[in-house]
């Protein structure tokens, strides 16, 4: 006895959470009326015990011993009325909290689980009461989609309907958004699914546009052409630059030659007189002695006087050699 009266809640808080905590604990068993009557005496007393079995019509148990053998199931309902009339349930409605709708669950179940909490709960049956009845409406159309509580508030009389009446309406309601619902996500993923590939397409083009730019970008040399598998590239013999050799003509002894220098670099006159070995073969006479070898500005045969600057032609006759002057040749005739 002292187990069970350690679970049950406070009596005086309302009978209602008492008697369903009592009958959880005592499944399976036929407990008599004297146990009731104990249980009852330890709580509350001898004399509210008395009192509460004078309530159920129970007037020939008052008097008699605790331990009555006779079991309890007979006279189970009136001893419950008894009790939740002395000790009502005074719960507010806002603290009875009723979960919202599933997203897959059946409306029907919906609203059964909701009229069996109030009845856990207050202990009444909310379609007897037209108060309680519009409370409990209230609270189920509460979990409801949005969509489906501005319908259902379009309806006249609704609260007023019959349980079934008004069980079938909302089905039908929630029925009728969740397959709107489910419809538009269809749309919804068709739509996405196309624009994922208009995406792709336009990726692809990009990437053909980013590598014939880059293509354009590369040096020439850099592109290598492709060679077939079995094919061999023969290339052209390459042409190859032929320097022309100049020869010239080597000096013939008995034959008069003369050089002259033209340059004034590497090759030429320098300074002072001297000569480089690269000269040139001229066919030109002194004006001033007729020898061959030399120009008349160059001559010093002229008293050991240099006649330089004259650009022209002979001034008078030319002057017969006195010897021999050029030693390839020999003397001159009649000398």
């Amino acid at each position: 006895m002292s187990d069970i009266l350690e679970k049950l809640p406070t009596l005086q808080d309302g009978a209602h959470p008492w008697i369903s905590k009592l009958e959880e604990i005592m499944v399976g068993t036929q407990p008599a009326i004297g146990d009731i009557k104990r249980l009852l005496a330890n709580l509350l007393g001898v004399p509210a015990m008395e009192e509460i079995l004078l309530k159920a019509g129970l007037h020939r148990y008052v008097g008699t011993a605790v331990n009555d053998p006779e079991l309890f199931a007979a006279n189970r309902g009136r001893m419950w009325r008894s009790l939740k009339d002395t000790f009502p349930t005074n719960v507010h409605p806002d603290n009875i909290l009723i979960e919202p709708l599933g997203q897959e669950e059946n409306l029907r179940a919906y609203v059964s689980r909701a009229h069996q909490l109030w009845r856990s709960v207050t202990g009444n049956d909310p379609e007897l009461n037209q108060m309680e009845q519009s409370i409990l409406r209230g609270k189920i159309q509460k979990g409801l989609p949005l969509p489906v509580r501005s319908r259902l508030a379009e309806v006249v009389g609704l609260g007023s309907m019959a349980k079934s009446v008004y069980t079938d309406h909302v089905a039908y309601q929630v029925e009728l958004y969740r397959k709107k619902e489910h419809e538009q996500k269809e749309q919804d993923q068709e739509v996405l699914r196309k624009l994922n590939q208009i995406q792709l397409v336009d990726n692809k083009k990009k990437e053909k546009k980013q590598a014939v730019v880059m293509q354009s970008q590369l040096p020439p040399n850099h592109l290598v052409p492709q060679v077939q598998p079995n094919q061999v590239n023969v290339q052209p013999p390459q042409q190859t630059s032929v320097v022309p050799v100049v020869s010239c003509p080597q000096p013939v002894f008995g034959q008069t030659q003369a050089w002259r220098g033209r340059g004034r670099g590497n090759f030429g006159r320098r300074r002072g007189g001297n000569y480089t070995s690269n000269f040139q073969q001229s066919s030109e006479v002194c004006c001033n002695c007729g020898q061959f070898g030399h120009f008349a500005r160059e001559c010093n045969r002229s008293g050991g006087h240099f006649r330089g600057g004259f650009r022209g032609g002979f001034r008078g006759q030319p002057r017969m050699s006195q010897g021999p002057v050029n030693p390839y040749r020999g003397p001159e005739p009649g000398f």
